[in-house]
């Protein structure tokens, strides 16, 4: 059977662009398979996704050949902000676009639209403004609105980065049926791959506009450099042990906790930490906030957030994470209650894009003054000071973000999920800056292997309440559903604690 994508010798240059964005990519998507893409931030994973759609293309010009086998309407395209592609009133509007434009008959789109709801339990959420809706939620409606198309190539960009650890896991098991039951083909980029490798039947890893290795994925992972894997693969290398790809895997094929060395353990524990026994940044007290007549988001918050550390703030989508965050950056009021900090605040939220001023980086990095040329040079931002902020990749704009915020040297850093659209050594690089810089920092995050290994200490937000700060090591002991991948193969209790 024929290949549905068949790139061969393509290379692409964005519109006046200088230096090529892909380059020599011979790659062959053939149907029924299970294609992982991966690679650093910037590398050129986004751009060959959506080359990969012709209704999705960029402006630019391209070498070599592009061939692809099926309609356009067969091709479905999930990219990594869903704001993109969530453009009316109301969701169900947004759902059953696609099957307007293409004439789909009522009593058939009624049908797809019942079934896609139902599948995605998102029936409360049908007749919602997509602008009330969390950053999770937007992606699993974007996911559902091209299902509705029935794709038989289903192109991913990230599709879990802001998904909580059990969407995420309940999402990539929808992803397996469809993959299995229904022969759907899947090319997928993504960071946080720990739940993903295990579904893959091929990995192919990118690396400056090229590809660099291609195959099955064991024998890929054993040729990459440590630093680039996820976490199980990399502690089973650093062990001198067979790859492991999931928990199970690893209870049979590693030894026990106390069987690794010092410098082993160090690296794949979670933080010791502490809290308490400093100076308050940031206090939240009985917080109460809603953005609909009763319908309360945050009814009696409370958070103490210690000077000079890092606290993560996790929780499921829509627990009001994000609401937090904007109430202690004074972008919306409490309705009771009362929110104090210490010093200045500087905010990252979700929508990179909001934050984009200028036609340059450079011109966004001195926004609020000059910028260290050696945070700069450290944040691999350097070389594109001459482009455009949108040109850049999620994982470039976020850094670009985060040295203007430090350049306003402030005194908190409220980052709503910091590690999207990041790989793995850019986001340690990341949390490396932000302990360097002394900041205090409130990170709301669903990536639960970067906030074991980061955060000082840790708590959730549920039923519209914050658990109280606890300490890395003792909240991430408590916790079984969504512990990061190592405590799930090696449960605390014994040896590591």
């Amino acid at each position: 059977m024929s290949a549905l994508l068949l790139f061969e010798n393509f290379g692409f240059t964005y519109a006046n662009g200088a230096v090529p964005a892909l380059r020599d990519i011979n790659l062959s998507i053939e149907p029924g398979s299970f294609t992982l893409l991966c690679g650093p931030s910037g590398c050129g994973k986004s751009t060959l996704l959506r080359l990969a759609v012709p209704r999705c293309a960029p402006v630019g010009s391209t070498v070599g050949t592009l061939t692809c086998g099926l309609p356009d309407e067969r091709l479905g395209l999930v990219m990594q902000v869903p704001d993109n592609g969530l453009v009316h009133r109301t969701l169900i509007d947004d759902l059953v676009f696609s099957l307007e434009n293409a004439a789909v008959p009522r009593a058939q789109m009624q049908a797809r639209l019942a079934e896609t709801v139902g599948y995605f339990g998102l029936e409360p959420l049908l007749h919602r403004s997509p602008d009330t809706l969390s950053g999770g939620q937007k992606q699993l409606a974007s996911l559902a609105a091209t299902l509705m198309m029935r794709p038989q190539l289903l192109v991913l960009d990230e599709p879990t980065a802001q998904l909580d650890p059990l969407a995420a896991r309940d999402f990539l098991a929808m992803l397996q049926r469809l993959h299995r039951d229904f022969n759907v083909t899947v090319l997928m980029s993504e960071h946080r791959l720990d739940d993903v490798l295990p579904l893959a039947d091929r990995l192919v890893v990118m690396r400056d506009g090229t590809v660099t290795a291609d195959g099955a994925v064991a024998d890929v992972l054993d040729g990459v450099d440590n630093d680039a894997l996820p976490t199980l693969p990399r502690l089973s290398k650093a062990l001198g042990c067979a790859v492991a790809l999931t928990p199970p895997q690893a209870k049979l094929t590693l030894p026990p906790v106390g069987g690794w060395p010092t410098s082993v353990r160090d690296d794949f524990w979670p933080r010791a930490g502490d809290v308490g026994g400093v100076e308050a940044a940031l206090t939240v007290r009985d917080v109460f906030f809603g953005y609909e007549k009763n319908r309360p988001v945050l009814q009696g918050a409370d958070l103490t957030v210690d000077k000079g550390r890092i606290t993560a703030l996790l929780g499921g989508n829509g627990c009001g994470k994000s609401t937090l965050l904007r109430l202690c950056a004074g972008l919306e009021k409490p309705q009771q209650g009362k929110i104090a900090a210490l010093g200045r605040v500087g905010y990252l939220m979700q929508q990179r894009a909001a934050f984009v001023l200028h036609d340059t980086v450079a011109k966004e990095l001195n926004h609020a003054g000059a910028a260290d040329p050696a945070l700069v040079e450290r944040c691999g931002l350097t070389p594109l000071l001459d482009k455009h902020p949108f040109d850049l990749s999620a994982g470039q704009q976020l850094m670009m973000i985060l040295v203007s915020l430090l350049t306003a040297k402030p005194d908190i850093l409220l980052l709503d999920e910091p590690t999207s659209g990041l790989d793995r050594a850019t986001s340690m690089a990341m949390a490396a800056l932000l302990r360097d810089s002394g900041v205090t920092v409130l990170a709301a995050t669903h990536d639960v292997e970067w906030a074991a290994l980061v955060a000082d200490c840790c708590c959730h937000v549920f039923d519209g309440r914050v658990t109280p700060a606890t300490p890395t090591r003792t909240f991430f002991a408590r916790q079984w559903l969504a512990a990061p991948a190592v405590w799930q193969a090696f449960p605390p209790g014994g040896d590591g604690q």
